[in-house]
């Protein structure tokens, strides 16, 4: 049965709450009578949402991931993850959830893990390459981080040099834990053709 429009509304007005308590306190100091405090809901209508603050987080989590999912659609957005603006336009819409899903960290909730197991999946699932499964690790870890320090005042952040700057660093770290040498040379080589392709900053060695 489809939830109501008011179920919907308070269950937003909920997660908006923990949302701003989270710039004012640590996640594991906030409880259920803070939510309360901070809206009209009342207990027995909070737990007829949620079991309790972490199910709120958890909850914003889910939201945030099937936002992603629909974002980034290969369908609707051509190349996976290609495309800058669809990344802006994304990071605008749930800036503030985003921001107050970094501030929580529990065995359920973690928005960065998530995200760099999402990425893998998707890159996994749309890549042939031989070297995919590193090539997904990679991937994930640069995109995630990448988007998780968007940062609307900074527009360097938009720019090809940046995003590429990220990936190399990533990789760079990655392939040096993984002891893969052949890897690392390939890399390192492509890295070197790209720098000559374009001017951007590259602090990876």
């Amino acid at each position: 049965m489809a939830e109501s429009l008011q179920y919907i509304r308070t269950d937003k007005a909920i997660q908006q709450a923990l949302i701003r308590l989270l710039k004012e306190k640590p996640f594991e100091k906030i409880i259920v009578q803070d939510i309360l405090d901070e809206t009209p809901v009342t207990r027995s209508t909070f737990y007829k949402h949620y079991h309790d603050i972490y199910e709120v987080a958890e909850r914003m989590q889910d939201d945030y991931l099937k936002f992603m999912d629909e974002v980034f659609s290969e369908e609707e957005h051509g190349p996976l993850f290609d495309d800058k603006d669809v990344i802006w336009c994304n990071y605008r819409k749930v800036r503030e959830l985003m921001e107050a899903l970094e501030k929580i960290h529990t065995e359920k909730v973690d928005i960065f893990r998530a995200l760099t197991e999402r990425f893998q999946k998707a890159y996994l699932a749309t890549s042939n390459s031989p070297g995919r499964e590193l090539e997904s690790i990679i991937f994930a870890y640069a995109l995630a981080a990448y988007q998780m320090n968007i940062k609307p005042e900074s527009p360097e952040f938009f720019s090809e040099g940046y995003i590429n700057t990220i990936f190399i660093n990533v990789a760079m770290r990655i392939l040096r834990l993984s002891n893969d040498p052949k890897s690392a040379e390939m890399l390192i080589s492509r890295i070197q053709s790209m720098k000559e392709e374009s001017n951007y900053p590259n602090d990876a060695h």
